[in-house]
C-alpha cells in the first residue's frame, strides 16, 4: 500500500502522519512546523485490539468466549450474553464500547478464522 502526501503544510499538530509500519509513504514538498512528531509508524493492531479489547485482556476469557462461538452460530444477543456474562467487556480497549466488542467478535467468526484462532490461544 502507497500512501501519496505532497505539498501539505502540517502547523500545531499532535502527529502530522501517521500510518502502519509497512505502508509505502511516497512524501514530497511537505512542512511540518510545530508538531509533536512529524511522522508516526505504528504497529499493526492486534487481534485483540481489532475487536474492541485491550491488550492484557486475560486470555482464558477470550477462550471462554470463542470456544461460545466455536460450539455453535449465536446470534447478537447470544454473544452479547456470554461476553458480558463473561466478564470480557471489563476489559474494553480505548474507544470501543460493547457493541465494538460483540460485532468484532461476530465478524471473527463469520470469517471462518475462529477455530484457528482458538487454537493459538494457550489453555
Amino acid at each position: 500500500m502507497t500512501i501519496k502526501i505532497s505539498d501539505c503544510h502540517f502547523e500545531n499538530c499532535g502527529t502530522g502522519v501517521s500510518a502502519p509500519k509497512d505502508a509505502k509513504l511516497d512524501m514530497s514538498n511537505n512542512k511540518f512546523v510545530a508538531c509533536k512528531k512529524a511522522i508516526e509508524l505504528r504497529d499493526p493492531p492486534t487481534l485483540l485490539e481489532t475487536i474492541g479489547l485491550a491488550n492484557n485482556t486475560p486470555l482464558p476469557l477470550v477462550r471462554e468466549v470463542f470456544e461460545f462461538l466455536v460450539a455453535g452460530f449465536p446470534d447478537e444477543p447470544a454473544i452479547r450474553t456470554k461476553a458480558e456474562s463473561s466478564g470480557l467487556f471489563s476489559w474494553l480497549s480505548v474507544g470501543a464500547d460493547t457493541t465494538t466488542v460483540v460485532a468484532g467478535l461476530m465478524q471473527l467468526q463469520q470469517s471462518g478464522l475462529i477455530q484457528a484462532v482458538l487454537a493459538m490461544l494457550p489453555k
